[in-house]
């Protein structure tokens, strides 16, 4: 029997999107995997978000973003930080410079998941650089 994502699924999935809980296609199948769909298949649910949620790694207008530090500055930490934390850094001076339209370029650029530079971006605004470091 196909598994089915019930419309209580659904609405947790919608909801867990907007709060940016997931880093990505592996982070939401694994939540649906452990806490619903135990034979849920890895396609299904990346099908089932691009279908139904207008595809959440669809390209994101990004020009408006605001970084409170300087570029210098940035630049400057980013050479004391180990690589995954360079890769944070280095979002925020691309950010700063405006050098990407889309967060699909910025992802694209960084080497990293759509889904991971959102919950960075988010990190960063609710939170400061001190908690997107950490």
């Amino acid at each position: 029997m196909k598994p089915v994502i019930t419309p209580l699924i659904h609405q947790e999935i919608k909801k867990r999107l907007k709060k940016g809980k997931f880093e990505g296609y592996v982070s939401l199948y694994n939540w649906v995997k452990e806490t619903h769909i135990t034979d849920i298949k890895y396609g299904t649910i990346s099908h089932y978000v691009r279908r139904h949620f207008k595809n959440p790694s669809s390209p994101k207008r990004i020009e408006n973003f605001k970084v409170t530090e300087r570029l210098t500055e940035l630049k400057k930490l980013s050479m004391e930080l180990d690589h995954r934390k360079q890769k944070r850094v280095q979002m925020l001076m691309f950010l700063k410079a405006k050098k990407f339209k889309t967060m699909k370029s910025l992802a694209t650029e960084l080497g990293a998941n759509v889904f991971t530079v959102r919950n960075w971006m988010n990190s960063y605004q609710n939170n400061g650089l001190t908690e997107l470091l950490k």
